[in-house]
């Protein structure tokens, strides 16, 4: 007998913690509801709310399916939070990242990046054709070597554009990074610093 054929199922909703049939609550590692929203009444209220204003179809940004005055009051909200002239909303994390990685990123530029970013991450870098250059998971030492071995293999060349690469929390291990301690060091020898959340 299959080993997933004696799981018991669970009765309630999905989220940081379930309750199996058997009675036994368990931690549900193949969730993204890690804040448990979708057991917020509130929430699932407004949900409905919204489900019956606009329906299912307004589901990506406005390039792609139009805009409508949702997508403009949540991204003036965001816009106004961070203290920016203006930001993007995109409807799911990997159409972000697999878009603007490579609208910013081009063939010529160097990204060094993290061993450990997730798929949409890696495959953002690979869509922008630009020189990637990996540095084994969270290690500064080896980043800091990468970073040196670029600034020396380009002494006496084109400025090129550099970009660091990496996830604030990483969606495969759970890792957090240590952004402060990332960026200092390098500030005036990279463009930016992408980061998901």
């Amino acid at each position: 007998m299959h080993p997933l054929t004696t799981v018991p199922p669970s009765p309630s909703p999905t989220g940081p913690k379930s309750k199996l049939a058997n009675g036994k609550t368990v931690t549900n590692l193949a969730s993204y509801n890690f804040y448990n929203f979708n057991a917020n009444e509130q929430i699932k209220e407004k949900a409905i709310q919204t489900l019956r204003t606009y329906g299912v179809g307004p589901c990506g940004p406005p390039q792609f399916y139009g805009t409508q005055d949702v997508h403009m009051k949540t991204e003036a909200d965001i816009a106004s939070y961070l203290g920016t002239e203006g930001c993007i909303v995109y409807a799911h994390s990997f159409s972000t990242i697999s878009s603007v990685i490579p609208s910013f990123c081009k063939r010529g530029d160097i990204i060094v990046a993290d061993r450990g970013v997730n798929y949409s991450i890696r495959r953002g870098l690979e869509i922008s054709r630009s020189s990637v250059k990996w540095y084994n998971h969270g290690d500064m030492d080896e980043l800091e070597q990468v970073l040196r071995k670029v600034v020396k293999e380009q002494a006496g060349k084109k400025l090129t554009r550099r970009f660091i690469v990496t996830e604030a929390l990483f969606e495969t291990t759970g890792d957090i990074n240590n952004l402060p301690k990332l960026v200092r060091p390098w500030l005036t020898q990279v463009n930016w610093l992408k980061r998901t959340d």
